[in-house]
């Protein structure tokens, strides 16, 4: 059995492969894509669920190691004390630290002229106690400022409120769809005012703004301050803001 090959029909079939490989590839497209960006944003709300309370104490001896053992007596206490209230330890984190005083005695016109100066005086030391408490509930966090304000802190007696990075995660997820939403309606909306069809997406950048709680209550109170009069932990509402921008090909 003879098999004939026809070549004018295997070169046609050939040719119309290679125009269907031509047209689909388009090397003869060298140029960049049209594209346009499309930016958008949104912003959501609610109250935050996370509290840190930042306390200081300090006390003055002689040496370091005095300073520090009488400022220990002082925060061992308040621990002790945010633990009966029902801050779990894990939840409570110390820092204690020491550092020597200086004085110098004033100098008259004619010691202050001289090359060699006069070495500062060892006054003492000074110790600060620091306690930093991170708590999920306002309830709890109310308890805690009654408390403290009936200690001599140095400051930090209100909490700063902030979302728990669950929570926050949660806010920038929805933020972010609002956000998408916003930028397919802008998009669609521009290329029909400029007589455009939008084309395949090419990139999509997020950028959740950074967050900006409200600056906690500073005071320095001592131990003779009454218990009556306690500041009320108000949190409000604090917001997450997402922005997206989208860049489309344009046809």
């Amino acid at each position: 059995m003879n098999v004939r090959i026809d070549f004018r029909i295997m070169s046609g079939l050939l040719a119309i492969a290679l125009i269907g490989v031509l047209l689909i590839w388009k090397p003869w497209d060298t140029g960049p894509k049209r594209t346009i960006d499309i930016t958008g944003q949104a912003t959501v709300k609610a109250a935050p669920d996370q509290f840190t309370f930042s306390p200081t104490y300090e006390k003055s001896a002689k040496t370091n190691q005095d300073a520090i053992g009488e400022v220990s007596k002082v925060g061992n206490e308040v621990v002790n004390k945010l633990k009966e209230l029902g801050v779990e330890e894990k939840q409570i984190t110390t820092n204690v630290s020491a550092n020597p005083t200086y004085s110098a005695e004033p100098l008259s016109s004619e010691e202050s002229i001289k090359i060699a100066p006069v070495p500062p005086t060892n006054q003492g030391s000074i110790a600060y106690y620091n306690i930093v408490v991170t708590i999920q509930s306002q309830e709890l966090a109310q308890k805690i400022t009654d408390y403290l304000v009936t200690t001599p802190a140095q400051y930090g007696i209100t909490p700063m409120s902030t979302f728990s990075t669950e929570t926050q995660k949660k806010l920038e997820r929805e933020a972010r769809g609002k956000a998408l939403e916003s930028v397919k309606a802008q998009a669609e909306s521009d290329a029909a005012k400029l007589g455009m069809r939008l084309g395949k997406v090419v990139s999509v950048k997020d950028a959740a703004s950074p967050f900006s709680g409200p600056i906690p209550l500073e005071r320095t109170l001592d131990a003779t301050t009454s218990s009556k009069a306690s500041p009320i932990v108000l949190t409000g509402e604090q917001e997450v803001t997402f922005v997206v921008t989208v860049t489309y090909e344009i046809k």
